[in-house]
C-alpha cells in the first residue's frame, strides 16, 4: 500500500495498492506500472504522466510506503533454522 498525494491537488491524493502486476492505478493517468521502482523513481514518473497528460503544469509528487507486504522469505527443509526471515534492503515498491 502507498499514500500519493500531489502538492495543492487533494483530490489527487489517495492510498493504494500496488497490484500483483507491478501497476497502480491513478486519477487522470489510468494504470501506472510501478514495480521495482524506488519511491524517489515513482514520484517522478506519476508527476511527469500528469505533466505530459496536461492535467497539472508543475506536479510536485509524494509517494509514501504505508504497509508493506512480501517482504520475507520462507526457509523451509533441512536447515538450521526454518522459518520466516525479513528481507533488507532498499525501498521499493
Amino acid at each position: 500500500m502507498v499514500k500519493i498525494s500531489v502538492f495543492k491537488n487533494p483530490d489527487l491524493t489517495l492510498d493504494v495498492r500496488v497490484s500483483e502486476a507491478g501497476t497502480i492505478g491513478f486519477p487522470l493517468i489510468g494504470s501506472v506500472p510501478v514495480s521495482g521502482l524506488t519511491l524517489p523513481a515513482a514520484e517522478r514518473k506519476i508527476a511527469q504522466l500528469l505533466k505530459d497528460g496536461g492535467f497539472v503544469l508543475n506536479p510536485q509528487v509524494n509517494v509514501l510506503l504505508t504497509l508493506a507486504m512480501g517482504n520475507q522469505v520462507a526457509v523451509l527443509g533441512q536447515v538450521n533454522r526454518p522459518g520466516r526471515y525479513p528481507i533488507e534492503g532498499r525501498a521499493e515498491i
